[in-house]
């Protein structure tokens, strides 16, 4: 569970003296690992392996998602049961338009996420984030979630009962769906820089009246 975005940036403003590269967390502090929560919101959080002391990242770091340049949270003292906390990155307003139109110019790369300084560029390549769309398959009396292979749960309005099959969203034959909410944890193509990635993705989407 994540804490509040507010006090990642009150601890994250706490800077220290001394810094650490890119290219030396990993082996200065252990494994890293990089967890993107996309949706109405992003953040992108940093966790570094626990030790008896927590890195901050330079002033020169610098990290862009689909192009749009994020902001920073360099790191603190802090600890959660990941490891040091928090060195992150997030966006107080996503700009959902110009991030789709990034994720498409892409072709099938999807989205991209750099981070940089001095000593490294990271880079994390997860599916299409902002340009995924659900449609409804009447016939079938499903659900598809574009661009993922695999959804963890789901909810719809009205609020029936739903199975969830990979990309697909089961409901009641008959039913005249007029919302939707699912979660899926899409796979990374590209994990290069941290130990690990993963990806949490809420996607939602209201249909017009006359749907099936």
């Amino acid at each position: 569970m994540m804490k509040p975005l507010l006090l990642v940036i009150a601890v994250g403003a706490c800077s220290q003296s001394n810094s650490t590269p890119l290219d030396q967390l990993n082996t200065t502090f252990g494994d890293t690992s990089l967890e993107v929560v996309a949706g109405p919101r992003l953040i992108v959080e940093l966790h570094v392996a626990n030790t008896a002391s927590c890195p901050t990242l330079g002033d020169d770091v610098v990290a862009k998602f689909d192009g749009v340049p994020l902001n920073v949270a360099r790191g603190g003292a802090a600890t959660n049961s990941t490891g040091c906390y928090p060195i992150a990155f997030w966006l107080d307003s996503v700009p959902v338009e110009q991030m789709a139109a990034f994720e498409v110019s892409s072709g099938n790369a999807g989205s991209q996420m750099v981070i940089e300084d001095f000593s490294a560029s990271w880079n994390i390549a997860p599916t299409n984030l902002f340009t995924t769309k659900f449609v409804i398959d009447a016939a079938a009396s499903r659900i598809v979630w574009q661009n993922v292979s695999s959804i963890s749960t789901a909810t719809v309005v009205p609020h029936v009962d739903v199975k969830i099959d990979g990309s697909n969203i089961l409901y009641p034959a008959g039913t005249k769906i007029s919302h939707v909410e699912a979660y899926a944890h899409p796979t990374l193509s590209q994990c290069a820089g941290p130990t690990t990635c993963m990806v949490d993705l809420e996607g939602s989407q209201t249909f017009p009246g006359d749907a099936p």
